[in-house]
């Protein structure tokens, strides 16, 4: 290697702290990190998820997400609901006032996708398809 640009994890890196930055100022207005707009984003898609599977979707641990869950929980944006069938499982709920919310985020979160998609130009749909080959590590 013969710079340091050379190197794919300086790259993601400072991409990704750029793009968390955009997206902290687009959802500063709803008090929301963009991790927990993507707890909402994929609850919305898949509700009543279990800690460890919404883990998994989101590749993140069982620790760091269940303190994100509680401050979504103080928010009333998530609530804890006992599992149907094992009552050890606590099952992950969307609460009405996430879901009154998500049209919103959801614009917020495809202005920061326009904006990176005019930066990456034609290109946007391979990188974006080559960045989620890279998270499942396949």
């Amino acid at each position: 290697m013969e710079n340091i640009t050379d190197c794919i994890s300086y790259l993601i890196s400072g991409a990704a702290k750029q793009i968390n930055r955009r997206a902290r100022e687009l959802l500063a207005p709803y008090h929301l990190t963009p991790v927990q707009y993507a707890v909402i984003r994929a609850l919305y898609e898949y509700d009543l998820q279990t800690g460890s599977e919404l883990a998994t979707t989101l590749f993140m641990d069982s620790a760091t997400l269940t303190g994100v869950v509680d401050r979504l929980e103080k928010q009333g944006m998530v609530a804890r609901v006992p599992d149907g069938q094992d009552r050890r499982i606590n099952r992950l709920a969307l609460q009405d006032k996430a879901r009154s919310l998500l049209p919103e985020l959801d614009n917020a979160m495809d202005r920061l996708n326009a904006e990176a998609d005019m930066i990456l130009g034609g290109k946007a749909k391979k990188v974006r398809q080559g960045l989620i080959k890279l998270g499942k590590g396949t």
